[in-house]
């Protein structure tokens, strides 16, 4: 659906008739709506008392912190909601609109799977803006997506405030690449996802964030302590992470003890082969790791210590599906040929793809 506000009125009477209505999806991508727009499409959804699942888009338009203010207004009255996602990406609601919006959607304390796209809403958060998700007991699964807002190190320290009252919580996902936390900002993102005790899929992106050895080194150290995590997608693409880092994180994602499934982004760093193959050898001694995804794109890779890449490849003994992303770097036809017949020695692997 993809109106103007001017159709609102006619969208709030039709959808008003059917009050038995427990699944809504509404899209109003490009629609030049702003605040008034958005108030009205706070009314629909707080009329829709027995709702369970909402999907809401509202990307690029020109709602503000008073439009998201108002939309949170309009949850109050949805306490049967069990399923949210909202697209809210290219706006301007900023750090008050969204700490308004959610503290909003608290009300709505039977929810289970919640997902937020922020993207591009120049947050620049330095308060608690998820205080109102600890009213979330039920939380299962929760997707944040905060690409492009300008967050930097202070504003990682209170990001995740509020969520580790969710302790049913089992899904996170936290899309911060392209803002600027730096090191210590992946330290208090890190510290205060360990703390989810009950987390078995993590996703977290922070690609392009300026991270160096030091935050790479934290981030293996927190990240080890989530002890019944069973699948992890890292991406530390574009940073500033060498061969220590690189070591230093192998280290401490090999000690993630339930371990099973690995996707770790790496390209576009300065890791060499040499910290290719340091980290190898650490998660290796992983013997729980069935699937690992493992990317070297553009990471100044050369002939020399390539040898001992390919040589740890055999210690991964438990790996069903191997796939090796080396583009973009110095290797030779020989050594790709030396890298496969490596694999001879997983016995168990039934899956490969070099890229």
């Amino acid at each position: 659906m993809k109106q103007n506000h001017e159709g609102f009125g006619i969208v709030r009477d039709s959808l008003f008739q059917l009050q038995n209505l427990k699944v809504l999806s509404l899209g109003f991508v490009k629609s030049q709506i702003g605040d008034i727009g958005i108030s009205k499409i706070a009314v629909i959804i707080s009329e829709q008392k027995l709702l369970s699942d909402l999907n809401l888009k509202i990307q690029n338009n020109q709602i503000t912190e008073v439009g998201a203010q108002n939309l949170g207004q309009g949850f109050q009255h949805c306490k049967n909601l069990q399923n949210i996602k909202i697209e809210i990406c290219n706006n301007l609601i900023k750090s008050q609109g969204t700490q308004e919006l959610i503290n909003g959607m608290g009300f709505c304390q039977n929810t289970e799977y919640l997902t937020l796209d922020l993207r591009n809403n120049d947050i620049r958060s330095q308060r608690s803006i998820l205080q109102g998700i600890s009213n979330f007991k039920n939380l299962k699964v929760f997707n944040l997506s905060l690409v492009n807002n300008y967050l930097n190190q202070d504003g990682a320290c209170f990001l995740l405030d509020g969520l580790q009252q969710c302790s049913n919580l089992q899904t996170f996902g936290l899309f911060i690449r392209n803002n600027n936390i730096e090191d210590n900002g992946s330290l208090e993102i890190c510290q205060q996802i360990s703390q989810f005790k009950n987390l078995t899929h993590l996703t977290l992106e922070l690609q392009n964030n300026s991270i160096t050895d030091d935050g790479c080194q934290s981030v293996g150290e927190k990240l080890k302590k989530c002890e019944k995590l069973k699948y992890l997608s890292l991406s530390l693409q574009n940073n500033d992470v060498n061969e220590i880092g690189s070591l230093q994180l192998g280290r401490g994602l090999r000690q993630i003890v339930n371990l099973e499934e690995l996707i770790l982004e790496l390209s576009d760093n300065q890791i060499g082969s040499q910290g290719a193959s340091q980290l190898l050898s650490e998660l290796a001694l992983n013997q729980k790791l069935k699937i690992f995804n493992l990317g070297l794109r553009n990471c100044y890779m050369e002939e020399d210590h390539f040898d001992r890449f390919c040589y740890q490849l055999k210690h991964f003994q438990t790996l069903i599906s191997l796939e090796i992303e080396l583009q973009e770097n110095f290797i030779s036809e020989e050594g790709e040929i030396i890298l496969i017949s490596r694999l001879k020695k997983l016995k168990r692997l039934v899956q490969f793809q070099l890229k």
